[in-house]
């Protein structure tokens, strides 16, 4: 039902060559789209309509988020709240933020319907995922999943909550994540025309489809599927840009410091020259 194909460990390279933010579950463990097809049953069976915000970031999406404030010459700016580069469960395909539709942000990120949300997936799970509106500093949209994974037990006292056997519930787990699968599938195939073959999903009649809307050729800022042949070479380029890309951030983290260090010294001195 949650298929590697779109797992962490098959994504992370695909999606790493973008900064974009990432609305699907590419790039999630399969634990985690578990953990996001749960939370889309518990929103259905609450009246909300859940869309996800966020889920896997590669480690240069992770630096734009948490620079600001951050970068030489503005420090004195608010920090943000997010986890440094390289320490998001975000990176690690553990994490997801998600929403709901509405017609504004009230609307969209209301606290009451992520507390209605996270009361409805206890009520048939248990606590076996952890939410961001529980800490101190409150992450609302935030869902990750913990370091045991999920709990393969339903409630009993749950399922009779909300009128329904545990056969209908993996029922309607299953086809979220389906209707999930897809989503990520479309969106992956045509930000990077990588093509995704799922057993199961999509079906070939989907795949067709797929094929024939595409253009005839990617546009020239596109690398083409490699052939076997290629595939060593390309794998390598991949590597060295992703090693390319780590430098230069940990380049600029080094910066930060340098200019933090510098404004102090400056500090220092200008406390010896009045004194």
């Amino acid at each position: 039902m949650f298929s590697s194909d779109l797992s962490y460990s098959s994504m992370k390279s695909i999606l790493d060559q973008s900064s974009r933010r990432n609305t699907t579950i590419a790039g999630l463990r399969p634990e985690t789209q578990e953990m996001v097809a749960r939370l889309g049953v518990a929103a259905k069976l609450s009246g909300l309509d859940l869309r996800v915000g966020e889920a896997y970031r590669s480690y240069q999406r992770q630096y734009d988020i948490w620079a600001p404030g951050r970068v030489a010459g503005r420090l004195d700016e608010p920090k943000t709240f997010a986890a440094a580069p390289g320490r998001s469960l975000h990176e690690q395909g553990r994490a997801v933020d998600v929403f709901f539709s509405g017609a504004n942000q009230e609307e969209q990120f209301s606290p009451e319907k992520y507390k209605k949300l996270y009361e409805t997936y206890t009520d048939l799970y248990g606590k076996d995922i952890r939410w961001g509106g529980n800490w101190k500093s409150r992450d609302m949209p935030h869902f990750e999943t913990r370091m045991g994974g999920l709990s393969s037990n339903v409630s009993e006292r749950g399922l009779a909550k909300y009128n329904l056997t545990a056969s209908d519930l993996g029922t309607m787990v299953a086809e979220e994540a389906s209707r999930l699968q897809k989503i990520a599938i479309d969106k992956v195939e045509k930000r990077f025309g990588k093509k995704i073959n799922i057993a199961g999903a999509p079906s070939q009649t989907r795949q067709q489809s797929v094929s024939t809307t595409r253009a005839p050729s990617p546009p020239a800022n596109k690398v083409s599927a490699p052939t076997q042949a290629q595939a060593p070479v390309k794998k390598q380029a991949a590597s060295n840009t992703a090693t390319q890309m780590s430098m230069k951030y940990q380049n600029s983290s080094l910066e930060i410091l340098l200019a933090e260090n510098k404004r102090i010294l400056g500090l220092k001195q200008s406390l010896l020259t009045i004194i």
